[in-house]
C-alpha cells in the first residue's frame, strides 16, 4: 500500500475468496468513510471517499478457474468472517453489483440512498441493503433479487448519522484546481 505510515496501518481489507491478492486501506477512527471495491477480471481496486486508494493485480490463470469461481454459490460476509475478528464500527448501506464499476460511477452514487436511477448499472445490482429496518436480525434487500441478509453476532442497530460526503480530491485533481481555476478577489 502506498504511503503506509506505521501508526496508520490498514484496517480494512477486501479480497475474493481463494484469491491471494488483497486490497487494503486505512480508515480514520470515528469518521464516516465511503468505501467501494471492484474487480474487472485483471485488477482489484478499492476506493476511499471517491478516490482510488489501493489496486492489486489479480488475473485468473485459466478459463476453468474463471468458470469455477463464477459457479460458486456462497455466502457474502460483510464486516466479519465467522470465527474471525469482526469490524468494530458502523456500516451503513451496502450495494453489490454483477459488473465492475469505475471511479466516476463510485463518485456518482456515493451519496445516493437508493440505486434506482434507471441507468445501465442498476440492471446489474445483485443486492442492496440500506439497514434502515430499525430493528430485528434481518436486513431487507431492495434489489429485484431479494437476497435478504441475516445480521449475526449480536449486531446492534443505530440510527445513521452519516451526512453528505463530497468526494475527496486526488493529488492530480487538487493540482489542476490550484493551477487552472481562477481565484476570486474582492476589492472594496
Amino acid at each position: 500500500m502506498a504511503d503506509c505510515v506505521p501508526d496508520k496501518l490498514p484496517n480494512l481489507t477486501w479480497w475474493i475468496s481463494g484469491c491471494p491478492a488483497r486490497c487494503m486501506i486505512a480508515l480514520e477512527v470515528d469518521e464516516w468513510s465511503h468505501v467501494a471495491a471492484t474487480w474487472d477480471g485483471a485488477m482489484m481496486h478499492m476506493y476511499h471517499n471517491g478516490v482510488l486508494a489501493d489496486s492489486v493485480p489479480y488475473v485468473l490463470a485459466s478459463a476453468e478457474e474463471a468458470e469455477a469461481l463464477h459457479a460458486v454459490k456462497a455466502d457474502l460476509y460483510i464486516g466479519a468472517i465467522p470465527g474471525k475478528g469482526a469490524w468494530d464500527g458502523l456500516i451503513d448501506e451496502v450495494c453489490v453489483y454483477a459488473a465492475p464499476i469505475d471511479q466516476d460511477y463510485v463518485r456518482k452514487v456515493m451519496n445516493s440512498a437508493v440505486r434506482s436511477s434507471g441507468g445501465a448499472r442498476d440492471e446489474v445490482v445483485l443486492g442492496h441493503w440500506s439497514f434502515n429496518e430499525g430493528a430485528g436480525d434481518e436486513s431487507r434487500d431492495s434489489s429485484a433479487n431479494k437476497n435478504h441478509a441475516t445480521l449475526e453476532g449480536g449486531v446492534q442497530r443505530v440510527l445513521s448519522t452519516r451526512e453528505f460526503m463530497p468526494p475527496a480530491m486526488s493529488a492530480s485533481e487538487k493540482h489542476v484546481d490550484a493551477a487552472f481555476l481562477p481565484t476570486l478577489t474582492l476589492t472594496l
